[in-house]
This record gives C-alpha cells, sequence and structure tokens, in this order.
C-alpha cells in the first residue's frame, strides 16, 4: 500500500501485448501521469481509471480505444488528455463521453486522426471551461461533397508561371497520390499585386491512380511552385460560393 500511496509516474508505453488495463490501477490514487501510448493491442481503459483523482496527464495516444470509460469524467485534476491516432481506420468511430460537468481543470484534449462522426463529441463539451485546445485534425470530416466541390482556390503574391499540386491520402501509402500540373501564362483573375487561379478537382481527381481509394480518403494537398512565391493562401471552393465569382 505504501508504493501505491507515493507512485506518482506509471508509464506503460510501447507495450504491445497489453489489452487491457487491470481494475486495480484505480487503486493508486497518487498517480499523476500515466502513459498508455503505442500499445497497439489496448481496447479499452477500465471504469476505474475515474479513481484516479490526482492524476494530471492522461496520454492514450496510439492506441485501439474507441469510446473511453463514461468515469474519465471524474478526472477532475487532469489537464493534458490525449487519444490521438496513428491513423484513421475505415469503420471504426471514436466517441467521447458525455461531461456532464466534470473534467474541471482539463486544458488540452487531443483527438487527431480519430474517425469522429456526427455524436462523436457529446454535446456539452463547451462545459470544459478550462480547455485551451482542442485538436480534431483529420478527425474524419467530410471536405468533399459531392456535385458541390469545385476545387482548391490560390491566391498569391509575386511571379508564377507553373504550379504542381500532389493530393496525399491520410494513410499515405506511397502509391495512391494524384499529381496535377498546371501552366499559368496570364494572370487571369486578380487584385494589383494580388492574383488567384483554381486548381480544379474534376481535372486532379483521377481514379485510375487512386487505388480504390474515394475523395474523403485523401487529407493534404501540397504545392510546388516554380518562379518566386512571396505569400501565398488556398481555400476550398464550393458551387455555393459566390466570393470569386468573376461574371
Amino acid at each position: 500500500m505504501t508504493l501505491q500511496a507515493h507512485l506518482t509516474e506509471l508509464d506503460l508505453s510501447d507495450m504491445e501485448k497489453l489489452v487491457a488495463l487491470p481494475r486495480s490501477i484505480g487503486m493508486l490514487k497518487g498517480l499523476v501521469k500515466l502513459d498508455v501510448l503505442f500499445c497497439s493491442k489496448l481496447g479499452s481503459l477500465t471504469q476505474e481509471i475515474g479513481d484516479l483523482e490526482n492524476l494530471v496527464k492522461l496520454d492514450a495516444s496510439d492506441t485501439q480505444i474507441s469510446q473511453p470509460p463514461s468515469l474519465i469524467i471524474r478526472l477532475n485534476n487532469l489537464i493534458f488528455l490525449s487519444f490521438e491516432g496513428l491513423c484513421i481506420e475505415d469503420g471504426e468511430y471514436f466517441v467521447f463521453p458525455r461531461v456532464n460537468e466534470g473534467l474541471h481543470l482539463l486544458k488540452i484534449l487531443n483527438l487527431n486522426f480519430r474517425n469522429i462522426i456526427d455524436g462523436g463529441l457529446p454535446q456539452d463539451i463547451g462545459c470544459l471551461s478550462y480547455l485551451k485546445e482542442l485538436h480534431l485534425n483529420w478527425s474524419n470530416e467530410n471536405w468533399y461533397v459531392h456535385d458541390n466541390f469545385m476545387g482548391f482556390v490560390v491566391c498569391y503574391c509575386g511571379e508564377l508561371i507553373n504550379i504542381t499540386a500532389h493530393l496525399i491520402p491520410l494513410c499515405d501509402d506511397g502509391m495512391s497520390g494524384i499529381t496535377q500540373t498546371l501552366s499559368l501564362f496570364n494572370h487571369s483573375y486578380g487584385y494589383p499585386n494580388i492574383y488567384f487561379f483554381l486548381v480544379p478537382f474534376v481535372g486532379l481527381w483521377d481514379t485510375s491512380t487512386a487505388n480504390g481509394k474515394m475523395p474523403n480518403d485523401y487529407g493534404l494537398i501540397t504545392l510546388c511552385f516554380f518562379r518566386e512565391m512571396k505569400k501565398y493562401g488556398l481555400r476550398l471552393l464550393d458551387k455555393d460560393d459566390t466570393e470569386l465569382d468573376g461574371s
């Protein structure tokens, strides 16, 4: 019991055979930091995790956990919580429990690379009054809507002749990337020193090189410029947008 009372940090990282935490972990009342990241077979956390009343950091990144236990909200001293995934997997959806006025001191919540669909985040997540950082990068938000998405608009200042666009999958297999090269002879649309052009999706998307992937399986676009590029920005353009309508 003395060891349990004085243990403040427990690092179980990279334990490839760990599939679950024992219920007795709730007896480690003095635990401040718990790391189970890179435990690739860990599929759940026991409800007794909620008994770790002094826990400040819990890192469960790159595990198989898709639904944290509901009693995790009792960790009212927790500041950092991560369930970041290594890569989005089809058919696996992440669901965060209702906050129910818990997690009083949580400042950082990392849910990058998780399949989060409607209902995956609780409606009361706004009750996390101390929350400063909510990371949801590549959390399966569908950027492509069929018959509505037109392409990528690039604005820039400088001198530009051509550009190569690369569309890269979320889980890059090194084979399914799609590339398009555009030659720009004249600035067709622009303000003084600021110019715009469109990378049309219909020209970029190529099913023959997609290896069965769909547009929403792609989460990264890179642009390679020839000639001087001082500053540039990029946005997605839908048919509903009118800001760049040159008519």
